[in-house]
């Protein structure tokens, strides 16, 4: 619902498509944003899966990469590009081959506050997605933490 009602907003002919938003393809293994640096797009997934990475520092090695989540069609990432000065929180990196709508969050952020009804709607489909978001990565959390405990002995097989 959310993918139809963004791919209806960007036939607005203030959205330009070439300036204010592209449709991507990736490949498996290109990274489309990495953390810690400054997110300027929103990304909406229309095709192929995607890994959100952290990184987990470990004493006297190199980072550890975690897969905390995978997205795929409909599933949206780089949301900090639509408050801007905001850095990108994790890696999203593709699994496959695939597509996305990468959007210009400062161009998108100016239309949506001249038309007030669909900034709404937007915002109303995206916390939406963004408290499914949530839950996955919190099972994502769950799992490796006890994964981490069994792994170290902590709670033991039934």
């Amino acid at each position: 619902m959310f993918l139809q009602f963004v791919q209806d907003l960007l036939r607005s002919p203030r959205l330009c498509e070439g300036s204010a938003w592209v449709r991507r393809k990736f490949t498996a293994g290109e990274s489309l944003t990495t953390e810690g640096r400054l997110g300027q797009s929103l990304f909406i997934v229309e095709r192929g899966r995607l890994a959100v990475l952290g990184r987990a520092e470990r004493s006297n090695q190199s980072a550890l990469e975690i897969t905390i989540a995978e997205l795929s069609a409909g599933d949206v990432f780089g949301e900090s590009s639509l408050i801007g000065g905001y850095e990108s929180i994790a890696t999203v990196r593709a699994l496959t081959d695939g597509g996305v709508l990468q959007i210009n969050g400062a161009m998108l952020m100016i239309y949506l506050d001249d038309h007030p009804d669909q900034g709404y709607l937007f915002f109303k489909y995206l916390l939406a997605l963004e408290l499914d978001n949530m839950a996955k990565t919190n099972r994502g959390v769950v799992d490796l933490s006890s994964l981490g405990f069994k792994l170290f002995g902590v709670v033991r097989q039934p």
